[in-house]
């Protein structure tokens, strides 16, 4: 998907993956319209897990009780018996008949957010990353060996995700046997499968639009009108001026626009990602930034966050 294209160049959207919940728009200043950098945020919903713990009850009452206890008690039997194991079986009869005793166990309830797919460990994470890597340069460099590799890599990830998973119900099953609920909460987990994916709409002049491919262009009309209007500005103090009402078609629409000047610190919190990014990389882009100063008037950045 491009938002937008020139004579040298198109925008594309670029994901990093080292935060997959997050999607971003990066934009040059040498597209036809402004820099943009747009963040759409995904709302995973992750599974809330219950369950029953467990703990001592170490309340200071307690651990005094304890303490007064083991000094009353007389370990002369304990010293006087010749067969050390049988004296440390004394001795750890009656250390913890009195700690059950002054310090009681109690039940917790806790909750835990879990993982979506938790079976997706570091190691497939690797194998993925390593993926995405060989599809960049196979895109970049089309070839017979190049597309031989990515290949077998995703066959890979493909073969080893599913091993991973079966191996994680596996395990669920045989934790949960004697517990006939919980075997039944993850047989309806295994039936209903991957959730449907989250559905975005977009309300342009009172047309609702569902197709990301449609939003993706009319984010990009949207932005390239920007781009033709900032370009009729003045430039006062080498910044640029825009009326506020260049954005006031988008802030009464359903995607909760807010738009705010980012300069190129803010697009340096990306640099620890650079390596996971596509091209153009942070680096390269804010090269273009600084040289391209005198003919954008502005290395000013304009990022949009969908809520």
């Amino acid at each position: 998907m491009h938002t937008g294209f020139t004579g040298v160049e198109s925008d594309g959207i670029y994901r990093v993956n080292t935060k997959r919940d997050k999607k971003y728009v990066i934009v040059s200043p040498i597209s036809d319209h402004l820099p943009v950098l747009a963040r759409l945020g995904l709302h995973i919903i992750k599974q809330v897990v219950k369950r029953n713990i467990q703990i001592r009850d170490l309340k200071p009452a307690n651990v005094k009780i304890f303490s007064e206890e083991l000094g009353a008690v007389n370990w002369e039997s304990i010293f006087r018996e010749n067969n050390p194991s049988l004296a440390f079986e004394k001795f750890n009869t009656t250390l913890l008949g009195i700690y059950d005793s002054a310090c009681p166990l109690k039940s917790m309830k806790i909750r835990k957010k879990a993982a979506r797919k938790p079976w997706i460990d570091d190691e497939l994470l690797r194998m993925i990353d390593i993926r995405n890597a060989l599809y960049t340069a196979h895109i970049n460099e089309p070839n017979e060996f190049s597309s031989a590799q990515f290949k077998d890599q995703r066959n890979l990830v493909n073969s080893t995700r599913r091993k991973k998973m079966r191996n994680f119900y596996g395990e669920e099953f045989k934790k949960n046997a004697s517990n006939p609920e919980a075997t039944w909460i993850i047989i309806n987990e295994v039936i209903r499968g991957s959730p449907a994916p989250q559905q975005y709409s977009l309300n342009a002049g009172g047309e609702i639009v569902r197709d990301l491919d449609k939003v993706c262009d009319l984010f990009a009309y949207h932005f390239s009108k920007i781009g033709e209007t900032v370009q009729s500005e003045a430039a006062v103090n080498n910044e640029l001026l825009i009326e506020e009402s260049t954005f006031e078609d988008l802030r009464g629409q359903d995607f909760e626009m807010k738009l705010e000047p980012c300069d190129s610190v803010e697009i340096e919190k990306i640099m620890p990602y650079r390596p996971r990014l596509q091209r153009p990389t942070v680096r390269e882009m804010l090269f273009i930034l600084e040289e391209d100063k005198e003919t954008c008037r502005s290395p000013l950045l304009y990022k949009a966050f969908v809520k």
